[in-house]
């Protein structure tokens, strides 16, 4: 600040540089001020706030794991809600299945009647394996249980907050004939023969053209003609498709790509044999009361005593099937709480950002009207400071 007689000095003029010095700090502010108003941040540099920065960078950090937590309970919803659906068609073929049953178990109805019935009663099991083999989200069988081995449970953990202890974690019970009708004596494995390429060939000098199944023959025909113990992939693949195409009670076949040979099966309740007209045969298990895989339904012969008995079986299945929904209905329950929380934290932890962040509209316009009249004050004196030293000329009057 200028002292006493500076103005009686010419060659520094310490008034000018005072009125400069505070001219360049208002240019400053209301640089400093212009750049809030047009970002609308009050922090736009460590250097403006270096403790407030420090702090809205760690919640931002928080605000987007809450965020894409989130996304993940809308995800893991819309797999329970996948897994629900499936439940609820799995729930349909159980009640008709029960109506079927209740149906057949009525003395009014002769041997044929109840083979019919029985047959469809097969069909709703069928159905019941397929809809579970169908409930697929991303790579996971949600009804296959844990990697695909239809029994046990499919334990899934869903990262619902942004640390790394905020999960729920769910099972899915499997859905299957022998997991719902476990110990009837309706349910049942399908028995399973594995014919390599070689056996096709047998002793015969001649390639193989036909197979006898369970007393039907299957003549191969197109790509299927001259099976040899070198049989290639697609060839294969045409005699498991003519064989599944002649419709052979309860026989069905595959490629197995492993040895080079065809898996038969059998879901009849006596042995099948696979025999080739070189005279070699291979003997297909009969159906057995099931312990592994999906299972299946097998009625046939049941009269009405047993029909009544399976009602049991039955009941015992929607039960499961309720405890499944159960289950699905109170992860989604925990999910949706999440939900709830997740969006009141986000909001929270943005609020906080924008108050250490943020500007105030209102008081920086405010400020900056101060400063834009200080700047034109300073200015002034600036420009009176300046001429300040022509006082001295009086002296040489």
């Amino acid at each position: 600040m200028a002292s006493f007689g500076d103005l009686n000095r010419v060659n520094t003029n310490i008034q000018s540089q005072d009125s400069q010095l505070s001219l360049n700090r208002i240019n400053k502010n209301l640089s400093e001020n212009q750049m809030r108003l047009s970002t609308g941040l009050r922090i736009n540099r460590a250097e403006d706030d270096a403790a407030g920065f420090s702090i809205a960078t760690k919640l931002n950090s928080r605000v987007a794991g809450l965020e894409q937590a989130m996304s993940n309970v809308g995800d893991a919803k819309s797999v329970l809600d996948i897994a629900e659906s499936s439940f609820d068609q799995t729930m349909d073929s159980l009640i008709e299945m029960k109506a079927l049953a209740t149906q057949a178990a009525n003395d009014t109805l002769g041997t044929e009647e109840r083979g019919f019935i029985a047959d469809k009663i097969a069909s709703l099991g069928a159905d019941i394996n397929e809809v579970a083999n169908q409930t697929v989200f991303q790579d996971f069988e949600l009804l296959n249980g844990e990697s695909g081995s239809f029994s046990d449970s499919l334990s899934l953990t869903f990262q619902v907050g942004e640390r790394g202890t905020d999960t729920i974690t769910t099972e899915i019970d499997a859905v299957n004939v022998n997991q719902l009708f476990e110990g009837s004596t309706a349910a049942y494995d399908a028995g399973t023969e594995d014919v390599a390429a070689a056996d096709f060939a047998g002793t015969a000098t001649g390639a193989i053209t036909s197979v006898d199944i369970n007393g039907e023959t299957v003549t191969f025909t197109g790509d299927a003609t001259g099976i040899t113990a070198a049989a290639s992939a697609s060839e294969l693949a045409a005699i498991a498709e003519q064989i599944n195409a002649a419709e052979i009670e309860g026989v069905s076949a595959e490629v197995n790509a492993t040895d080079d040979g065809i898996v038969f099966s059998n879901a009849n309740t006596t042995d099948g044999t696979v025999e080739f007209n070189t005279g070699t045969e291979e003997t297909v298990g009969a159906a057995t009361a099931s312990t592994t895989g999906q299972g299946a339904l097998n009625l046939t012969g049941f009269d009405a005593d047993q029909f009544r008995s399976f009602i049991g079986d039955i009941d015992s299945a929607i039960s499961s099937m309720s405890g499944r929904v159960n289950d699905i209905g109170i992860a989604q329950s925990s999910l949706s709480v999440r939900e709830v929380t997740l969006s009141q934290s986000i909001s929270a932890n943005s609020s906080a950002v924008s108050r250490i962040m943020d500007a105030d509209f209102a008081k920086e316009q405010s400020e900056s009207v101060r400063l834009q009249i200080l700047q034109q004050t300073a200015t002034s004196a600036l420009a009176q400071a300046n001429n300040g030293p022509q006082s001295v000329l009086g002296f040489l009057g």
